[in-house]
């Protein structure tokens, strides 16, 4: 089919664009016969793909047009490799061949419907970072030659210092228009042969629409890349940037062709587009069903199935058909899809590291709360034990209680502080996991290390603090108690914000599940020990408190003390099973690696985006 002459006004643009290389090769994106069904809840098949096929060439930029419900991103998502669960019918190819299962990743780039990024970096420190990533065997200055480059292409460099925003911290930063072409600018970093976008315009005024669209129909033609994309309804001056629509409705073909062409089509089949109407406007008004009625339900299925019945037997069908009789003699096997990653693993975690520190140290409303907790709870508690007299009863007795609530305190303030982390960045995880950024046990361990280490300074900080005021003896056991187990909330927390995707069921999950279990069941209450004294053995409390106790008291903790003069007893005898500070430890650092292995599932899982092909 014969490309549509480009129809733009390159005058907003920039000048000096990055030419492809006059030598690169062409490449085709073929389809055929693509039927796919899934099972619903009630266990029946439902088609969301019908016998769908169509082909897309270099240097072309083409639209997926239909209404709600129509198979816009599903066929996105198939095309891409972006899908895992429902039976998939047909075949595709990529330069008459099957698509390379470690290649392909690298081939295409996708840019989603919603925009997520990390909103306390600027626009050319997400570039940077994406690049480190998407650039295999790039040097540091080849990689700011391509940011800078695509910056440019793309109009981003008046905003490059600018932060990103977040709209949820009523953060301010990039307008809506700049976001969806940074979101582009990031897809494009590795010179992908393939564009998908899945909805660019949704969510952007008529005069931002447009310009988005303008800056990938003149990077389409310079770089001579496939660009489809899914779109509702555009307005007429941006239909006419298009080489090419495929119209669906129903899960199925109803025209494929230039917007001409489609005039045509339509036409013959008795629907004119009416003057002063917007031809797409009017092109999804009749190709989508109408659920008001029972008759104009059954008026408009009708309607349906006659286009899709006229654009089967038509002269453009047919001959598409005749493109597609050799790649429909290549016989695709379904696979999961594995690909390399750019970096080895502990480059990617150095990379993620200088992030992840980049991100907390700008991350002032959590550093707020995590201070203003500390001050708080450590002004609390210097008052209340003010120098705890250990060799009488009730100095032991008070001694519990200050143990008991500053492990409370860390365990609250290092267990929910953290849950953000991930929590209000999985969508933007979740996208870069998707274009086989990064591990997530590099992402995870990377963000462990320093929200970790900056926890862990508080217990250092409360550990000099309370020498003083509480009179703690030997404070470098102390500190190194309250370090270790700060950090193991620390990665509790993560964990359950990567995999809970709303805050306040994850800190009632994390309450509830976590911060209240490990208080009651230490071994601090003598009543427990009796009902279920093996309750203890799995509470990583149990083995920070006699850590601290043995700490203070050495390996006798707890010692016994004078009720009246002549008489020796021990407070909550039981409290502790292992008899030796290292030993505590040990058996900690035992929950530490078990909480890691835990996190680093939950954030697989939490982010995962499964791919195959076929």
């Amino acid at each position: 089919m014969s490309e549509q002459s480009t129809v733009i006004d390159l005058a907003p643009l920039k000048d000096d664009f990055e030419t492809s290389d006059s030598e690169k090769k062409r490449s085709t994106l073929r389809w055929t016969d693509l039927s796919y069904t899934v099972t619903d809840k009630t266990k029946t098949d439902k088609a969301i793909l019908r016998s769908v096929s169509g082909v897309a060439r270099s240097g072309e930029m083409v639209a997926v047009m239909g209404g709600s419900g129509s198979g816009k991103t599903t066929l996105l998502n198939i095309l891409s490799g972006r899908f895992a669960e429902g039976t998939l019918d047909g075949v595709i190819t990529f330069n008459s061949k099957p698509r390379e299962h470690k290649q392909w990743p690298w081939l295409y780039g996708f840019v989603e419907q919603l925009d997520c990024f990390f909103g306390d970096l600027t626009v050319a420190e997400t570039l940077d970072y994406s690049a480190s990533f998407k650039l295999k065997g790039a040097s540091a200055e080849e990689r700011r030659k391509r940011v800078d480059d695509v910056m440019q292409q793309l109009g981003l460099t008046v905003c490059k210092d600018v932060i990103v925003g977040n709209p949820e911290r009523f953060s301010k930063g990039i307008s809506t228009g700049q976001k969806k072409r940074l979101a582009i600018a990031v897809s494009m970093l590795n010179h992908p042969e393939i564009l998908f976008l899945d909805e660019p315009t949704s969510g952007l005024d008529s005069f931002t629409a447009m310009n988005v669209v303008q800056y990938l129909r003149a990077i389409t033609t310079r770089e001579e890349q496939i660009c489809i994309m899914s779109i509702h309804q555009p307005r007429e001056n941006i239909l006419a940037l298009f080489d090419k629509l495929i119209i669906l409705s129903q899960g199925q073909v109803v025209f494929t062709g230039t917007v001409d062409e489609a005039q045509q089509h339509f036409s013959k089949l008795g629907f004119p587009t009416p003057n002063k109407v917007n031809p797409s406007d009017f092109w999804l008004d009749i190709v989508t069903p109408d659920h008001r009625t029972d008759e104009l339900e059954k008026e408009s299925t009708e309607r349906i199935e006659k286009f899709a019945a006229a654009w089967h037997g038509s002269d453009g069908k047919k001959g598409m058909s005749r493109m597609a009789t050799g790649a429909s003699q290549i016989k695709n096997v379904a696979a999961d899809l594995e690909t390399s990653l750019a970096l080895d693993p502990f480059t990617e975690y150095m990379v993620l590291l200088k992030l992840s520190w980049t991100l907390l140290v700008r991350d002032k409303l959590l550093i707020g709360v995590r201070v203003s907790g500390a001050v708080a709870t450590l002004l609390v508690f210097s008052v209340i034990f003010w120098r705890l007299e250990t060799e009488k009863l009730n100095g032991i007795t008070n001694f519990f209680g200050f143990m008991f609530f500053y492990l409370c305190s860390i365990s609250f303030l290092s267990g929910t502080v953290p849950i953000p982390v991930f929590l209000e960045n999985r969508l933007t995880i979740k996208r870069e996991r998707a274009a086989f950024m990064y591990r997530a046990s590099t992402m995870f361990f990377a963000r462990f290390t320093v929200w970790g280490i900056f926890h862990a300074l508080f217990a250092v900080i409360d550990g000099l603090i309370y020498w003083g005021t509480v009179g703690v003896q030997n404070p470098g056991h102390f500190m190194l108690a309250g370090m270790q187990f700060s950090m193991y909330f620390v990665i509790c927390a993560l964990a359950v914000g990567a995999l809970i995707p709303h805050m306040g069921a994850a800190v009632i999950l994390m309450a509830v599940s976590m911060i209240l279990p490990a208080s009651m069941f230490s071994g601090a209450f003598d009543s427990v020990n009796k009902l279920i004294p093996w309750t203890k053995y799995l509470d990583p409390e149990q083995y920070t408190m006699c850590m601290i106790g043995q700490g203070w008291f050495g390996p006798d903790f707890p010692l016994p003390v004078e009720l009246v003069p002549g008489v020796m007893a021990k407070t909550n005898p039981d409290a502790c099973y292992v008899k030796y500070y290292w030993g505590n430890f040990g058996l900690g650092f035992i929950f530490w690696i078990l909480a890691l292995a835990c996190g680093v599932w939950c954030l697989h899982n939490g982010t995962r985006t499964k791919h195959r092909l076929m």
